[in-house]
């Protein structure tokens, strides 16, 4: 008997070997199978990535498109499915990148493909993070005169969000602009609103004056009526539903434009990639998005003088760039309610809508503590108010534009000015309101 135990337990002893030995050289084979496999995996990811079109100006700020249709957009407005593997955005020549988000998404088109008018719901441009070099960051408390000397091409240098942040605060010195940082997150670039924000469904400007929130509703095309009549917290509601509406990435953020974003796309235009230059007036008394007068500050008119996709030599002088592929409305047609208020507010949130429990997170809103409207040195670097002074009460900010920063009875901002401001109006124009219903004041949106 005990030869046999012994004869068994040698038995199973070689085949718990044999087991192990087994089960060694399957555990070896799956981990060298999941090395090659990665490796592959990372390889084809490389490929990819390698084969993606990027500028080198941009320094890895290129656009990343989540959810978003890249587009090329010909000088009469047709829109082409972008190649991502080709050129299809040169900032060194002001052409800035574009995308679209279709109303159907089970409608595929090939590069190259048209996308007809009708099956786009919102367009959107990239502006992609950049430094800028400081040049008046004295500002005071005071009307003064303007030293029109301090306008000039602002010097931008585009960055990535892994480069070190500057942080300069004196003149000459530079400073990564911080509309690219949301809370605690650095980001590449953001998604701009090609067009100040439409009502879907609007043949007049009457019926896109519309109280009520309600993110379906949200269009962002040319040649639509502009959303007005609505509280800041209304706009911000439908701004933030967005992303979950049109089944955008997980990813990303869509909310109201803030004040210092808004102020990105200004110092981006006044830039060698940009316009560099005063943007056209849109002075149609009807808010029609992607207007443009004959010049900077004409007068308003019922007509539509410069029809965005009416142009056969791309000159638009109504957009950031000056032609097609920039950001249009900035100057007049609706005044833009932006993200950015006052603690020196006389009545809390102002007529805003907005409570306690509804106010929004941080990142989402610019907080300033000015109580008048000349206390410049209450600015924040980048959105394109105090340093664009001194300022003089009688003509203003940049090109004369309206400069009264946010106080106490006005504590919400808005942008722009509008259709009727003339000479007033402006890519640098900046005032304070309730935050109440402004006639004539739409908003836009941004997606990070």
């Amino acid at each position: 008997m005990n030869n046999k135990g012994f004869a068994i337990s040698g038995v199973l002893y070689s085949l718990l070997v044999l087991f192990i030995t087994l089960f060694m050289g399957i555990l070896i084979v799956l981990a060298t199978s999941k090395f090659s496999f990665d490796k592959i995996k990372n390889d084809v990811k490389n490929n990819l990535e390698a084969s993606i079109y990027k500028e080198d100006i941009l320094n890895g700020a290129d656009p990343e498109l989540k959810g978003l249709i890249p587009v090329t957009i010909e000088p009469n407005g047709t829109v082409r499915k972008a190649d991502v593997t080709e050129k299809w955005y040169e900032y060194k020549n002001k052409e800035w990148a574009n995308a679209v988000v279709l109303n159907d998404k089970n409608i595929v088109y090939n590069n190259g493909d048209i996308i007809p008018e009708d099956r786009i719901e919102q367009y959107y441009v990239w502006i992609p993070r950049y430094k800028y070099k400081l040049w008046y960051t004295e500002a005071t408390d005071s009307f003064t005169n303007l030293d029109s000397s301090k306008v000039h091409s602002i010097d931008i240098v585009f960055e990535n969000k892994r480069t070190a942040k500057s942080e300069g605060i004196t003149n000459g010195t530079y400073l990564t602009h911080p509309a690219f940082t949301f809370g605690t997150d650095e980001l590449n670039g953001i998604w701009v609103g090609k067009f100040e924000t439409g009502y879907k469904g609007a043949t007049t400007k009457e019926e896109a004056q519309v109280s009520t929130p309600d993110s379906s509703k949200v269009i962002i095309k040319p040649n639509t009526y502009a959303w007005t009549i609505m509280s800041v917290s209304n706009m911000f509601i439908t701004s933030r539903g967005i992303y979950s509406t049109f089944n955008l990435n997980t990813n990303s953020n869509s909310h109201m434009m803030k004040n210092t974003e808004w102020g990105a796309v200004a110092y981006l235009s006044h830039s060698k990639y940009g316009k560099d230059s005063e943007i056209y007036i849109n002075n149609n008394s009807n808010v029609i998005t992607g207007c443009g007068g004959n010049t900077a500050s004409e007068s308003s008119t019922s007509n539509c003088l410069n029809v965005y996709g009416s142009k056969s030599n791309n000159i638009y002088n109504q957009s950031t760039t000056g032609n097609i592929s920039g950001i249009f409305d900035m100057s007049g047609g609706s005044a833009e309610y932006v993200m950015g208020y006052t603690t020196g507010a006389t009545t809390k949130y102002g007529t805003s809508g907005f409570t306690e429990e509804t106010f929004p997170e941080n990142k989402y809103i610019d907080i300033y503590s000015s109580s008048i409207n000349n206390q410049y040195s209450k600015r924040k670097l980048g959105d394109a108010t105090g340093e664009m002074g001194p300022f003089p009460a009688s003509s203003g900010s940049w090109y004369g534009d309206c400069a009264y920063l946010i106080e106490s009875p006005y504590p919400w901002m808005y942008r722009s000015g509008t259709h009727h401001n003339t000479t007033i109006a402006g890519l640098f124009f900046y005032h304070g309101f309730t935050g109440d219903v402004l006639g004539d004041t739409s908003f836009r949106i941004v997606i990070n």
